[in-house]
């Protein structure tokens, strides 16, 4: 039984607020309301709410005990009523007692996903639950008395306390019909765009998961019911006619940023074939863009590359005529617009059609660096036919490439075994055909694992021990073959960057020859033996360095004298002839006449005999005459600053430079492309018609690489 205190102590005995955080309360019944006004307890156990002071008093005052009011425990088992003193409500209410803390061995606990309003309070020693007099009120929190009739009441209040609440919160959050369309256009912009920009499927949009996370980012600053946001949720039907209309909206932007620069002969184009359930061709536009510092003025240029098409293409056999008809019918699908690609250079790696394309139906052919950096490596391990090596190089080169097959043998059966391949503390890389210097990736591979396969070589085989022996003992040329290839891998990745032009091509190729050429004079066989064979293959492929390579070097302003080095390898390359040559041709694209500019007229009062003493006659030079001042001149500035700022001292030279730095030095774009189109075209998306899937491929890559 419960016992009071004096008025003079009534503030202890304010309503008492139990938190969540603050002890466990746990509900034994439900307590309907209409039985609770039907008990009739003795009064001396019925905690009333003092009318003067709000305060919660007992009728029985002589169990007062010196620690506060008792909770009276009813112990179960042989239902013997028996009081015990566990501990007082300001306590509780003061001390903030955390959960499962115990006084006096009890503790005072509560269910914590019950919804019911009124739960039964019970206490716990660990072992036992004992119940008690008092109730719990589910909406404020509150411990009162069962009995009496101060629970229904209170109850009632509560629950019109929430009403009020609910109907007012209502009210706030009611969403006119205007909101709603204003509302559901911007969510479903928004996952529209994501589902473009992210290559998701539209069945996304049904997801449950997805629809939870919009829910809880659009609560962020302000709470929306769940029913409202079902109401401004787009259906899937509404997502794709959104994509639809972004899709086009991003070809419109492409083809407006595109078409300026192919009609001013500005533009270059790089293609290449890829397969993903189809065979798909992807043709990509690169130009120069001026591009000016708000905080500086300062003008640079910028390398631009956006994807014209990547389409399927049901043709069964590619030839060089197939690739510039395709090429031709997306350029015509901007309003019709007819160009003749004689006028502008074409990337591609190295395959015999597209290089017979480059050749005979536009400017020129550019062999695409990134892939020449691979080929490179391959031919290096595996000379060409008509090598001229010694044989005593060749043999080696044989017991190079026999490793190297080992190694992917190995990394098979490595593969193959789950329970081997947690083994090893790092990830091992198996051989992709289509991957450049996979080879490298694989001898990495076992590199860095080899201590931990010598460690559990017993779990593998005859065969796989036999391997891992071999390779053990062969670890001095596994890594001296590693670090020769490493050499290619920098430049193939140098290459496959966006903003490297054709300008950093032949001065790479002179370079690497003379650096192969030192290493070609070391006492270790396996880098003497490389060294001389990667300076073979270079060689063997420097017929791919055009007069336009030539031109592009010799027009960047901090560029390495290369002529001295390429006279000492013999090669018959005179660069600066070479760079007159596609000069020329540029320079009849571009209707840049070989004569001199007119003189500036003057004003018939700068004629007299002053001006001509004071003031100096403007310079007029031809082409030619700029390109001979540009090779005299010295700066420390890069070609994207230096053309920017100079145009005005070399007006016809920087749209030479302009038009030739506008192709890019490796079609690696285009093969990022279709590592994009693997994750668009999934096989959850085979549905897509060919034609919107063209679009969306496009408008996926745009996001990618530039906000359209």
């Amino acid at each position: 039984m419960a016992s009071s205190k004096s008025d003079d102590d009534s503030d202890d005995f304010d309503d008492v607020e139990i938190e969540d955080d603050v002890c466990e309360v746990f509900c034994e019944e439900e307590i309907e309301l209409d039985q609770m006004e039907e008990e009739d307890d003795d009064p001396d156990d019925i905690r009333v709410e003092n009318e003067d002071s709000g305060e919660f008093m007992t009728g029985n005052e002589e169990e007062e005990s010196e620690d506060g009011p008792i909770i009276e425990v009813v112990k179960e088992g042989d239902g013997a009523a028996e009081k015990i003193s566990i501990f007082d409500m300001k306590k509780l209410h003061y001390q903030k007692i955390v959960q499962g803390a115990t006084i006096g061995g009890y503790r005072l606990m509560r269910e914590m996903d019950n919804p019911r309003i009124v739960k039964n309070v019970i206490v716990s020693d660990g072992v036992t639950n004992y119940g008690t007099k008092f109730v719990f009120c589910g909406l404020c929190k509150t411990v009162y008395s069962r009995g009496g009739g101060a629970v229904t009441p209170h109850v009632r209040k509560c629950l019109e306390m929430k009403r009020e609440e609910d109907e007012k919160n209502h009210k706030k959050n009611q969403l006119s019909p205007k909101t709603v369309v204003e509302e559901k256009r911007i969510l479903t912009g928004l996952i529209s765009e994501f589902i473009v920009a992210s290559g998701s499927a539209i069945l996304l949009v049904d997801s449950l998961p997805f629809q939870k996370l919009l829910r809880g980012v659009v609560n962020i600053h302000s709470y929306m019911t769940k029913d409202h946001f079902n109401i401004i949720m787009p259906k899937r039907k509404v997502i794709r006619e959104s994509m639809q209309k972004n899709v086009e909206m991003c070809m419109k932007l492409v083809y407006a940023r595109i078409k300026p620069k192919i009609i001013n002969k500005f533009a270059s184009f790089s293609a290449d074939f890829g397969r993903n359930h189809h065979d798909f061709f992807c043709l990509k536009v690169s130009y120069i863009e001026t591009i000016v510092d708000k905080k500086t003025g300062d003008k640079s240029w910028k390398l631009i590359i956006l994807p014209l098409a990547i389409n399927v293409c049901n043709e069964s056999s590619k030839n060089s005529d197939l690739v510039a008809k395709l090429c031709l019918q997306e350029i015509q699908k901007m309003n019709d617009l007819d160009v003749d690609l004689s006028d502008f250079l074409f990337t591609a790696d190295g395959a015999a059609y597209m290089r017979k394309c480059g050749d005979s139906h536009f400017l020129k052919y550019v062999r695409c660096s990134a892939h020449l950096s691979n080929i490179l490596a391959q031919h290096t391990i595996n000379p060409y036919a008509n090598s001229g090596l010694p044989q005593y190089v060749l043999d080696h080169l044989k017991k190079i490439e026999s490793i190297i097959t080992d190694c992917n043998n190995l990394v098979k059966k490595i593969k193959n075994r789950f329970s081997i391949k947690m083994l090893l503390p790092h990830r091992v890389d198996n051989y992709v055909e289509t991957r450049w210097l996979s080879n490298l990736m694989v001898l990495r591979s076992i590199s860095k694992n080899i201590d931990a396969l010598a460690k559990h070589k017993d779990s593998f085989d005859e065969q796989g021990k036999q391997l891992i022996l071999k390779l053990i003992s062969n670890t001095p040329m596994i890594e001296n073959t590693i670090e020769t290839l490493a050499e290619f891998d920098e430049i193939c990745i140098y290459f496959q960057q966006d903003d490297v032009t054709i300008h950093a091509v032949l001065p790479t190729m002179i370079g690497l020859i003379i650096h192969f050429q030192r290493k070609a004079q070391l006492l270790d066989d396996t880098t003497r033996c490389l060294g001389e064979s990667a300076v073979n293959s270079l060689l063997h492929n420097i017929q791919d360095i055009s007069e336009f390579h030539c031109l592009a070097y010799l027009l960047d302003p901090q560029r390495v004298e290369v002529q001295e080095n390429i006279n000492s390898l013999n090669i018959q390359l005179d660069v600066e002839k070479e760079a007159k040559k596609a000069l020329q041709k540029i320079s009849q694209i571009l209707n840049l006449e070989p004569t001199k500019t007119p003189t500036k007229p003057r004003a018939s009062n700068e004629n007299g005999l002053m001006a001509k003493f004071l003031k100096r006659e403007e310079q007029t030079e031809t082409l030619e005459d700029e390109f001979q001042i540009f090779l005299a001149t010295k700066s420390r500035l890069s070609l994207h600053h230096f053309w920017p700022q100079n145009m005005t001292t070399f007006p016809k030279l920087t749209l030479v430079a302009k038009k030739l730095f506008g192709a890019v030095a490796s079609e690696a774009s285009t093969e990022r492309s279709f590592s994009l189109l693997k994750n668009t075209y999934r096989n959850n998306r085979r549905r897509l018609k060919t034609t919107f899937l063209e679009k969306l491929l496009v408008a996926h890559e745009i996001e990618k690489s530039t906000k359209c």
